[in-house]
């Protein structure tokens, strides 16, 4: 079955849901089915699209609280629109302001809507008293809420009674690998200078180790960089720990690097890593909440770490450093998951949790 599909996201900027998204929207598109997006905030696109793909931009103003709530009551007038005229057999959103928005635009229209968080359920209080409330008494009104993980999955069910929920974690991106790069002695980690991605850290873990003759690489960009800076300085790893902002050429930094440590304190779905153990890097996590215990089985194809347990991150750094074997045999095990999360596997799931609700 063809399906009309609308999906709904604040914007296609450089981000792990907005990936996710896209690529969905692409092979979609290009397996028959009708979609449209619609990006209620609007901006820059970072990802390409099938020209197939119908972008709807509202390009919502921002400015006082009173001129946000206007912009809002906006969007769901315009959602509503777009629901009349584009009649879809299902609508996809995720992000949580934009699944508001999505079922809110819904009211007594009855059309069904499967709406998906994209972070962790430790963080799904981290909005205003507003947001939670709305959330609360609107979720269990869906057709459908898919989790990323497990661990996400329960917490729905618990926290918003919601009937039917499917785990489909995040398609693994397509790499397209250099059987000529060299590897060097550089441990790589990929993920915005916040909080959340733990990476003080890990930087105090490489600083114990005192190995002049490894690097560690830090991709991203946010609020902590200058609090990062000092402590990279305090440790005086200058010479040895880099912070190259955000960057076009990551690919690039995942075929060289020969070890990847993701060192958040929690995940909706870590990409980062997915995409490490795609491309066959030895990984390092913290067992935080949610993902990397779904994606890494310790000692056969990673290894997990307790939670900012620094001292143990030192010691798995250590040993992955110094044996290439272990290396190799866990880079081996590693790459078995391009299969396991490939886009097709994860549309085939989305379709068929979307075609079992039309067959009840």
């Amino acid at each position: 079955m063809k399906y009309n599909f609308l999906l709904i996201i604040p914007t296609l900027s450089s981000g792990g849901a907005e990936r996710v998204m896209s690529e969905l929207a692409n092979l979609l598109v290009e397996s028959g089915h009708r979609i449209t997006i619609v990006l209620w905030i609007g901006g820059n696109q970072f990802y390409q699209l099938n020209e197939n793909v119908k972008v709807i931009d509202f390009d919502v103003s921002h400015g006082s609280k009173l001129k946000k709530l206007l912009s809002l009551i906006h969007v769901v007038y315009k959602l509503r629109k777009v629901y009349l005229q584009e009649k879809p057999d299902a609508i996809v959103s995720f992000l949580t302001r934009s699944n508001i928005l999505s079922i809110l635009s819904n009211t007594f229209l009855g059309h069904k809507i499967y709406i998906s968080e994209r972070n962790s359920p430790d963080s799904w209080d981290d909005h205003s008293f507003a947001i939670r409330l709305l959330r609360d008494m609107l979720y269990p009104k869906v057709s459908g809420f898919i989790a990323q993980t497990t661990l996400a999955k329960k917490a729905a069910k618990k926290r918003f009674g919601i009937g039917r929920i499917e785990v489909i974690p995040n398609p693994i991106k397509k790499f397209s690998i250099s059987k000529n790069m060299r590897k060097e002695k550089i441990i790589l980690n990929i993920g915005r200078l916040e909080e959340q991605k733990g990476q003080k850290y890990l930087i105090e873990s490489f600083a114990r180790l005192k190995r002049d003759d490894w690097k560690l690489v830090i991709l991203g960009e946010g609020s902590l960089r200058k609090e990062l800076e000092g402590v990279i300085k305090e440790f005086k790893m200058g010479d040895n720990i880099y912070l190259p902002g955000n960057i076009k050429n990551v690919d690039e930094w995942l075929e060289k690097a020969s070890i990847f440590v993701l060192s958040s304190i929690y995940e909706g779905f870590p990409n980062a890593l997915l995409e490490a153990l795609g491309v066959g890097l030895p990984c390092i996590s913290f067992d935080c909440p949610t993902g990397p215990n779904e994606l890494i089985t310790h000692n056969e194809n990673g290894f997990l770490v307790q939670l900012k347990d620094i001292d143990e991150l030192t010691k798995r750094m250590e040993q992955l450093m110094a044996d290439e074997n272990l290396r190799k045999q866990f880079s081996k095990e590693a790459m078995k998951v391009n299969e396991k999360y490939s886009i097709e596997k994860i549309s085939e799931k989305l379709l068929n949790f979307i075609g079992n609700e039309d067959n009840k």
